[in-house]
């Protein structure tokens, strides 16, 4: 999980976000169900592709890229069975997979990535994440950020990083200085918020100290 930056609200939402809330809340007082048209409008294409783009096409909370092999979930950070006026307000939406989505599903975590620093909060040991407070321990627990699928995916990332490591170290033994610019290059890469499992590689980088 990486700090996220929330991007402008979608006019979509900004036009009919009151109305929508306004409207969804009057047919629960009434004790109805929600129409499917009005209950699913957080779902709206242009927020949906806001958040994806605010997000990096990655989960939110496991970093992983969604778009080449699913379509991806806006996830209320605050559930919205609980927080029903919250269902459409921009600062509660954002983009996950649906393994955390599923996990998570109507529990609520402290840890907002778009208001807490989540490294503060949980450190890469490997390729598994731990915790360093109560915040980051109940976000691990709850969206089962250790889930054998995550470490393997992670294992390849780390590997990866290794092999860029010892490459650039290499280079410099050698002096080749094409070599070590390329490899420099690609470790910097691989730490880009843009780039999966990008909180791994920032760890790796400031632990390995090859910079």
């Amino acid at each position: 999980m990486i700090k996220l930056t929330k991007a402008p609200v979608p006019e979509v939402l900004e036009r009919n976000g009151e109305a929508w809330t306004r409207d969804y809340l009057n047919y629960l007082n009434q004790g109805q169900e929600a129409p499917e048209h009005l209950a699913s409008q957080y779902r709206h294409v242009e927020i949906k592709l806001t958040v994806k783009e605010e997000t990096s096409d990655k989960c939110a909370y496991c970093e992983s890229k969604l778009s080449h092999v699913y379509h991806g979930d806006v996830e209320h950070i605050k559930p919205k069975k609980r927080y029903p006026a919250l269902r459409y307000t921009w600062d509660n939406l954002t983009f996950v997979c649906a393994i955390c989505n599923n996990s998570k599903r109507d529990n609520e975590i402290q840890l907002n990535p778009y208001i807490i620093e989540p490294s503060q909060h949980m450190q890469f040991y490997g390729c598994g994440i731990i915790s360093i407070s109560m915040i980051g321990k109940e976000a691990i627990e709850v969206i089962d950020l250790n889930r054998t699928s995550l470490i393997e995916k992670r294992k390849d990332k780390f590997d990866r990083l290794i092999q860029l490591q010892n490459a650039y170290l290499e280079a410099q033994k050698k002096g080749i200085d094409v070599v070590i610019e390329r490899t420099a290059e690609a470790l910097r890469a691989e730490g880009l918020k843009s780039s999966e499992h990008s909180a791994l590689a920032q760890g790796f980088l400031k632990i390995s100290q090859i910079f």
